[in-house]
C-alpha cells in the first residue's frame, strides 16, 4: 500500500546518472519540475479505495457485505468519509450509504429489495476528496443481481450492430423463457424507445416458438451523433406472464472499437517505432484481432495479431509524407478500416522496456534539425508522490541508449517523461518495475471435508515478503463455489487495485493475471497493458505555469453541512449573523451518552456564508436554525448548499450479463433459499398479514384538494403512522408501492413509476422535483399514488403518473403554531449508516430457527479478522444444508500497510451439484 506523502528537498529526490547522459544538478528546469511535482503531490494527495464483496452475483432479497481499504489506511490523512453506491441498469443511483472511514476501513451492506430488478449493477466507493479528480478513479465493480423467482418471465438479451454511411442499425433479439429454460412462445410484447429521457417510437412484438423476438431499430447519423443515452422499454401485454425492463442501447458506438498507440506518444517519420494496440468489443471487453497495415496507395506494410485480451504490439518505420491504415475481419466477416495516428515529420521517440527483473533499457531517437539538436533534452521519472531521478540528455547524436539497474526504481508503475530545453513534454511512457511486496496469507481448516451444519474452525496466518509474522486486518467471505462458476478469472482484488487499478484509466480487464507468476507471460502482456492505457493525473503544460486545478470538494475529517444567510426583505444580498443552533437525536440516546440537544451559539462569515464540522452520529440528527442580525432582527433567510453525489457514468449492457443457462443453477438454488429466508423472517418477528377488513371510518381532510375520489387512489401513505423517519419525503415510497421505484438521496431524489417519471401534486397544486425534494417530512400529512387509467384525470402530463401530498396545512386541525418563524430552518441530517449484523447460525446451540432449511449462499462473513503478534487468527461457523464446495476469500492489510489477499476451498460431503 502507497505510503503518506513525503515532502524530500531536492538533493535527496534526485538520483542524477551519468551513463551516456550529462548530468544536470544545475539545470533551472529540473528544479522547476521538482518542486512543481513536489507541489501538487503536496496541494493534491492521491486517495485509492478497494472494496471487498462477498460475491459478485446475488439474487434480491440478499444483502451485498463490503468491507472498504483506502489507501491512506496508516495515516486517515484524508477524508474520512466514505460514499458508496448501487447504481442501477438505468445508469441511476439506486441504493447509497455513507460510512466512517477508522484507521482508513469500514464496513457496511446493501439489501436488495424486491423492488430492484434484474440485471447488471455498477458497485462504487469514493469519498468527497476523489470528486475533485476523475471519477474514472473511482472504484467501481459489476455485480450480477437476479430474481430468485422460478415463475416470472425471464428475457436474455444480444445486439448486432451495423454501422453504414445513412447510420447505425441496431437488432435487438430478445429470448422470453421460464425456468428451467422453457421457452415462452406467442409471448406479446409493447416497446418503447426512450432516448435522453424522451418519449420515441412505440411499437408490439410477438415472441416465436423459440420464444425470440426481434427488433430492428435504425439511427441515422445525425441522431448517433447527438443521443447520449437510449433505452429500450420492454413490457409484456400478457397478465399471466407480467414482464418489464429497460435495456440499454449502444448508439453512435462501433461494435468494435480499434485504437492505435505510438510507444511514448506519437510516430516520427524515418524512425522505428513501437505501436501498442487494443481491440475493444461493444460489452468493454477485449477482443482477439488480427489485420494487416496498408499506406495511402493501398500497399499492405505488415500484418499484426493481438496477444493478449485484445492487445498487442507491432514495430515499424513510418515514411515521411505517407499515413497508414489497418484493417481486420468483423465476426459478421465485413472489413473495417481504422487509421492509424498520423507520424509528424519531426520529434523524438522514448522507448523504455523492462526486459528482465534486473534492468530497465531506455532507447531515444529523435530526427531534429541541426538548429534544434544542439538544445538538450531532459527525462524525468517519477513513482507515485517522489521524483525518482532526473537527467539531461545531449542530442548531438540521434540515438541514446542506457540499461538502469532495477534496484534503483522504487517497486511499481513508474512514470517517465522526456521535455524539450523549453520545458515542453516531448514523450510519455509507463512502466512498472518488479512487484511491490505481498502479504502471504495463509487459510487452513481443521478438516477438508464437513458434512451439513458442522462447525468449521478456520485458522488464518500472515507473514510479509519475508516471512516474519505481522499483525493486520482482514476481512473474510465464505461463499457457494458455485457462484465462481459465472465469476470471470483473475478479478480485481486488494492488492491489483491499490497497485494497478487504481492508478490507471478506465476498466482493466482481469488485473489479477499481470501479478500471477505462474504465468510466463505476465510480465510481457503487463507491458502491453502500460502501452495502451491511460494515465492523467495532471497535465504536465499547467504544472509547470502553476495552472494547478481547483480543489472545491474538501477533505472529511467529520459529518458537516454549510450554508449561508442573507436579507429577506428587499434586496437578497448576503449578510454577517449571529446564529442560534439546536441539535436533537432522532432516537433517545443512551442515559450515559445524554449529551444533546446541544445549544450552539455562533456566528457566519461576513459574506455570511457558514460550516460546521466535527459531527459524529448515526441515524439522522435534527437540527434547528435561528439567524438574528447583530441587531437582533430576524429579517433573514437562511439557505443549505446542496450535497449532490456525483452523477453515475455506467453503460450496463445487457448482453455483458450472464446467460440463462449459466445462471440457471445459481437460480434454482436461491430459489430455495428464499423461500427459507422467508419462513425465517416469520420466525424472527416479521408478521404475514392476511385480509383486513376495515370498518372504522378514516378520518379524512375537510378540504382536500382532490380533483378525484379517494377510492381511486393506488397507494395512501400517512407519514405520522410510521416509525421509520426518512430526510426526505419521497423515500417514504421505497419499497412501500408496487412499481414505485425511488432513487437517489437528499435533494438528488427521484421517483420512477413503471419507467416514467410522475406529476406532482402539492394540495392540489402542480410542482416541480425540485419543489417535492425541498418539503420537510414534517410537513407532510399524506402521499397519494395514482397509476395508469386512475391518473389520466390529470390530463396527457400523467402518463408517468401521479404522486399527490397532502401538507398538514391542508388540514382544517393543522396547528399553524407549527409554523417555521422568520429566520429559522430546520431539517433532518442524514448521519453515518449503521453496518447490519451478518447472521451466522449457531448450530451447537439448540433454537427454534434451526428446524427451517439452510441454504446460504454466502455461508460467512466477518468484516473483522485481526491477526495476533504470531500473525494468527481463528475463526469459525457452521456449514449449511447445501452439498457443494466453498470457497474462503481473505483480504486485508498489516499495519506496515503492505497489501494481500487469498483464497481458499473446502468441501461439505462432495463436489459442486448445481
Amino acid at each position: 500500500m502507497r505510503k503518506p506523502l513525503l515532502l524530500l528537498s531536492l538533493p535527496a529526490v534526485l538520483l542524477l546518472l551519468a551513463f551516456s547522459f550529462k548530468k544536470a544538478s544545475n539545470d533551472d528546469l529540473i528544479m522547476r519540475i521538482a518542486l512543481q511535482l513536489q507541489k501538487f503531490y503536496t496541494l493534491y494527495p492521491q486517495q485509492s479505495i478497494y472494496l471487498h464483496q462477498d460475491k459478485t452475483l446475488y439474487s434480491l432479497g440478499e444483502t451485498i457485505w463490503f468491507k472498504a481499504y483506502t489507501s491512506q489506511s496508516t495515516t486517515d490523512s484524508l477524508s474520512k468519509v466514505l460514499y458508496a453506491d448501487l447504481v442501477g441498469p438505468d445508469n441511476k443511483v439506486r441504493l447509497s450509504r455513507k460510512l466512517k472511514l477508522q484507521n482508513g476501513m469500514a464496513h457496511g451492506d446493501f439489501y436488495l429489495p424486491d423492488t430492484l430488478s434484474e440485471g447488471l449493477y455498477q458497485l462504487r466507493a469514493y469519498t468527497n476528496w476523489m470528486r475533485n479528480f476523475d471519477p474514472q478513479y473511482f472504484f467501481t465493480r459489476e455485480l450480477n443481481i437476479a430474481s430468485p423467482s422460478l415463475t416470472e418471465a425471464k428475457a436474455s438479451i444480444s445486439f448486432q450492430t451495423h454501422a453504414s454511411a445513412a447510420g447505425d442499425s441496431i437488432i435487438t433479439s430478445l429470448q422470453f423463457y421460464k425456468h428451467p429454460f422453457e421457452p415462452l412462445k406467442n409471448l406479446k410484447l409493447k416497446t418503447q424507445l426512450v432516448l435522453d429521457g424522451k418519449r420515441g417510437k412505440s411499437g408490439s412484438l410477438e415472441t416465436d416458438a423459440q420464444g425470440i423476438a426481434r427488433l430492428p431499430l435504425f439511427f441515422s447519423n445525425a441522431q448517433s451523433g447527438t443521443v447520449k443515452d437510449a433505452l429500450l422499454v420492454v413490457q409484456s401485454d400478457d397478465k399471466s406472464n407480467p414482464f418489464q425492463r429497460s435495456y440499454r442501447l449502444q448508439v453512435g458506438q462501433p461494435a468494435l472499437d480499434l485504437q492505435f498507440f505510438p510507444e511514448g506518444g506519437q510516430l516520427v517519420a524515418g524512425i522505428s517505432s513501437r505501436v501498442g494496440f487494443k481491440a475493444v468489443e461493444i460489452s468493454g471487453k477485449g477482443q482477439q484481432v488480427a489485420g494487416t497495415v496498408h499506406d495511402q496507395q493501398g500497399n499492405m506494410v505488415m500484418d499484426f495479431k493481438s496477444e493478449h485480451l485484445g492487445m498487442g504490439a507491432f514495430t515499424f518505420i513510418p515514411e515521411p509524407g505517407k499515413t497508414y491504415t489497418a484493417q481486420i475481419k468483423l465476426p459478421n466477416g465485413r472489413t473495417a478500416s481504422y487509421k492509424l495516428p498520423e507520424a509528424k515529420p519531426e520529434g523524438v521517440v522514448l522507448q523504455v522496456a523492462q526486459h528482465s527483473e534486473h534492468t530497465v533499457n531506455f532507447r531515444i531517437e529523435h530526427n531534429f534539425k541541426a538548429q534544434v539538436a544542439n538544445a538538450p533534452m531532459y527525462m524525468i521519472a517519477h513513482a507515485a508522490d517522489s521524483l525518482i531521478f532526473a537527467v539531461r540528455a545531449s542530442t548531438d547524436k540521434p540515438v541514446l541508449e542506457s540499461a538502469i539497474p532495477a534496484s534503483r526504481f522504487p517497486v511499481g508503475l513508474i512514470h517517465f517523461t522526456l521535455f524539450s530545453a523549453d520545458g515542453k513534454a516531448l514523450s510519455e511512457r509507463l512502466a512498472f518495475v518488479n512487484h511491490p511486496p505481498q502479504l502471504q496469507l495463509n487459510i487452513t481448516t481443521d478438516k477438508a471435508m464437513y458434512g451439513k451444519r458442522q462447525k468449521v474452525t478456520m485458522q488464518f496466518e500472515a507473514r510479509d515478503a519475508s516471512g516474519t509474522p505481522v499483525v493486520g486486518n482482514f476481512s473474510l467471505a465464505v461463499r457457494d463455489a458455485l457462484i465462481d462458476q459465472n465469476q470471470q478469472p483473475y478479478e480485481n482484488n486488494i492488492y491489483t487495485q491499490l497497485y494497478l487499478q487504481g492508478e490507471l484509466r478506465g476498466n482493466i480487464e482481469q488485473p489479477a493475471y499481470y501479478f500471477d507468476k505462474k504465468q510466463p507471460q505476465a510480465r510481457r502482456h503487463l507491458d502491453l497493458l502500460l502501452l495502451t492505457q491511460g494515465w492523467r493525473r495532471f497535465d504536465w503544460g499547467n504544472l509547470l505555469q502553476d495552472k494547478l486545478q481547483a480543489a472545491p470538494h474538501l477533505p472529511e475529517e467529520s459529518l458537516s453541512f454549510s450554508g449561508r444567510v442573507e436579507k429577506e426583505l428587499g434586496k437578497k444580498t448576503p449578510q454577517k449573523s449571529n446564529l442560534t443552533l439546536i441539535f436533537t437525536p432522532n432516537t433517545a440516546p443512551k442515559e450515559a451518552e445524554l449529551t444533546l440537544p446541544n445549544l450552539v451559539m455562533a456566528e457566519t462569515n461576513p459574506d455570511g456564508s457558514f460550516r460546521f464540522v466535527g459531527l459524529d452520529f448515526e441515524d439522522t440528527l435534527k437540527v434547528f436554525i435561528q439567524a438574528r442580525t447583530p441587531k437582533g432582527s430576524n429579517n433573514q433567510l437562511i439557505h443549505l448548499d446542496r450535497m449532490t453525489a456525483p452523477a453515475p457514468s455506467f453503460q450496463a449492457l445487457e448482453g455483458a450479463t450472464l446467460s440463462p443457462d449459466q445462471i440457471s443453477a445459481y437460480r434454482r438454488r436461491m430459489s430455495d433459499w428464499a423461500k427459507a429466508d422467508r419462513q425465517h423472517r416469520l420466525t424472527t418477528g416479521a408478521i404475514q398479514l392476511k385480509q383486513v377488513d376495515i370498518t372504522a371510518k378514516k378520518q379524512e381532510f375537510s378540504n382536500d384538494h382532490r380533483i378525484y375520489f379517494k377510492e381511486n387512489a393506488d397507494a395512501r401513505i400517512e407519514l405520522d403512522k410510521l416509525t421509520v423517519v426518512y430526510p426526505n419525503v419521497l423515500q417514504y415510497l421505497a419499497g412501500r408501492v408496487a412499481g414505485v421505484h425511488v432513487t437517489g438521496s437528499g435533494n438528488e431524489t427521484s421517483v420512477m413509476i413503471r419507467g416514467d417519471g410522475p406529476l406532482f401534486v402539492l394540495d392540489g397544486m402542480r410542482v416541480s422535483l425540485e419543489t417535492v425534494n425541498m418539503l420537510s417530512p414534517e410537513d407532510i400529512e399524506a402521499i397519494e399514488v395514482l397509476k395508469g387509467a386512475n391518473a389520466a384525470i390529470y390530463g396527457s402530463s400523467s402518463a408517468g403518473g401521479v404522486i399527490a401530498l397532502f401538507t398538514k396545512r391542508g388540514n382544517p386541525n393543522y396547528n399553524y403554531a407549527n409554523q417555521k418563524a422568520p429566520g429559522t430552518i430546520n431539517f433532518k441530517l442524514a448521519g453515518y449508516n449503521k453496518p447490519s449484523e451478518f447472521y451466522s447460525p449457531r448450530y451447537d446451540v439448540p433454537q427454534d430457527r434451526h428446524n427451517l432449511p439452510d441454504y446460504r449462499s454466502t455461508l460467512h462473513w466477518q468484516p473483522n479478522v485481526t491477526t495476533d503478534a504470531r500473525g494468527k487468527a481463528t475463526v469459525s461457523f457452521f456449514t449449511s444444508d447445501v452439498i457443494t464446495e466453498f470457497v474462503a476469500v481473505c483480504e486485508g492489510v498489516a499495519r506496515q500497510g503492505i497489501v494481500g489477499a487469498t483464497s481458499y476451498r473446502f468441501s461439505s460431503e462432495t463436489r459442486i451439484q448445481p
